[in-house]
């Protein structure tokens, strides 16, 4: 009987742990505005670009 009581403690604990938690892991949505400082796609891939495959795969 008392591992019944415990193991619905633990259930109910962790219920209101979540709900307690769980607004703030949520990321907050992306606004445009921030969006714009970034450089475009095709600029970081041109970025990225190297003389050859080996140097692409060589570590830093």
């Amino acid at each position: 009987m008392r591992t019944r009581i415990k193991g619905t403690l633990v259930a109910a604990s962790a219920l209101l742990l979540g709900a307690l938690f769980a607004p703030h892991l949520s990321a907050p949505a992306a606004n445009p505005c921030d969006l714009a400082e970034f450089p475009s796609v095709d600029k970081v891939m041109s970025g990225m670009k190297t003389a050859g495959p080996d140097e692409s795969a060589a570590p830093r």
